[in-house]
């Protein structure tokens, strides 16, 4: 993805599913999967997608990953936040999230901040602070904390109703999440995948 310089990966992708071809599965039952589905990943990046709990824990281990928020809104409007850090750790945890660090963009913090240090919810895995199941009340698997705030694995009609913390709900016809190594270069925008070294520093930091 070329965003902001390139060098994202996209763990998480929603759009207008009308004009999905290939996508076999009813608006329900297309993000709302086990624990083992969203461990490996389903989908396909040219369409909706989800890359895997796993995956995610195995790349954002190894190094330190920078995570980016995209919102296009229905009117029209087009938002993204960031964060420098961000960690998904192993299934022992519940594929527990975190991340810290500074922060930039037009979208409220709160549209993140339920979630960091939370463990990941399935509806056949249970890890969410509400009383019931907010993956098996709301859809879809996420690091649920209750079920009101931040459900962008939700079932896609007209598009996805997206709250941050508040009581304005927005209509968002196209999401993404994703992640790329922390540049220690920023001027240079180059990110060498496949080693712990980025722009000209040869630090793994």
């Amino acid at each position: 993805m070329e965003t902001d310089g390139g060098g994202w990966t996209v763990f998480l992708k929603r759009e207008n599913q009308s004009q999905l071809e290939n996508f076999n599965q009813s608006l329900q039952e297309r993000f709302n999967r086990s624990w083992t589905e969203y461990k490996d990943g389903f989908g396909s990046p040219s369409q909706e997608y989800w890359l895997g709990n796993e995956m995610l824990h195995k790349m954002t281990v190894s190094r330190e990953y920078a995570v980016r928020l995209d919102l296009e809104y229905k009117n029209g409007a087009i938002h993204y936040y960031t964060r420098s850090s961000f960690k998904v750790n192993s299934e022992a945890t519940s594929y527990t999230m975190t991340y810290s660090g500074t922060s930039a963009g037009s979208v409220s913090a709160n549209c993140m901040t339920t979630y960091n240090s939370r463990p990941f919810t399935t509806y056949d895995r249970d890890n969410d602070a509400a009383t019931g199941n907010c993956a098996d009340s709301r859809g879809g698997g996420w690091w649920y904390y209750n079920c009101r705030y931040n459900n962008p694995t939700s079932v896609y009609k007209a598009g996805l109703n997206y709250t941050c913390y508040s009581n304005v709900v927005v209509e968002v016809v196209k999401l993404q999440m994703k992640i790329r190594p922390v540049l220690c270069d920023a001027t240079t925008k180059k990110v060498f995948l496949n080693t712990p070294q980025c722009g000209s520093c040869g630090s793994s930091d």
